[in-house]
C-alpha cells in the first residue's frame, strides 16, 4: 500500500512522469491479483497513463480490469475504471459510454469523491449550460 500511496501522491501533486517511473519500477508488486490493493494500484495506473498522454493505454487497462471480478475493489477504484471504460466507448458506443459514466458518478458519490463526480457529471450537461457557467 505504501508504494501505491506514494505513486498516487505524486499523481495528485502533478508529478506524472515521476509517478510513472515509480510504477514501472514496482511493476510486479506483492499485491495478489484482484485484491483490494491490486485494484487500487490498477486505478492509479489508469490515471497516471492518462496524465502522461497515453489515454488509449489507460482505457485498455480499464477494460482489462473490468473483465474480471471487481467485487473486491472499493467504490472509488471501481469508479475510476468505469469512467475510463466509458472513455474507451465514447466514440464507438455513446450509450455504453454514458452508462459507464453514470455508474462512475454514482460510485464516486458513494465513495465521497464529490469533486470527481461533479467533474464527470458535466459530460451529461448541454454545452450551452457549460458555456454559461454556474447560475448562482
Amino acid at each position: 500500500w505504501a508504494r501505491s500511496r506514494r505513486v498516487d501522491n505524486l499523481r495528485v501533486a502533478g508529478q506524472f512522469e515521476a509517478a510513472w517511473r515509480l510504477l514501472e519500477a514496482q511493476e510486479n508488486g506483492a499485491a495478489p491479483a484482484e485484491s483490494a490493493a491490486w485494484f487500487w494500484r490498477q486505478a492509479i495506473k489508469v490515471r497516471v497513463l492518462d496524465a502522461i498522454g497515453r489515454p488509449d493505454a489507460a482505457q485498455d487497462l480499464a477494460l482489462q480490469v473490468l473483465e474480471g471480478d471487481i467485487s473486491g475493489a472499493s467504490n472509488g477504484t471501481r469508479a475510476v475504471v468505469f469512467e475510463f471504460r466509458g472513455n474507451a466507448f465514447a466514440e464507438s458506443d455513446e450509450e455504453a459510454a454514458r452508462a459507464d459514466w453514470a455508474h462512475a458518478v454514482a460510485l464516486y458519490l458513494a465513495a465521497g469523491m464529490h469533486g470527481e463526480a461533479t467533474q464527470l457529471s458535466a459530460r451529461f450537461l448541454p454545452q450551452s449550460i457549460l458555456q454559461e457557467g454556474p447560475a448562482n
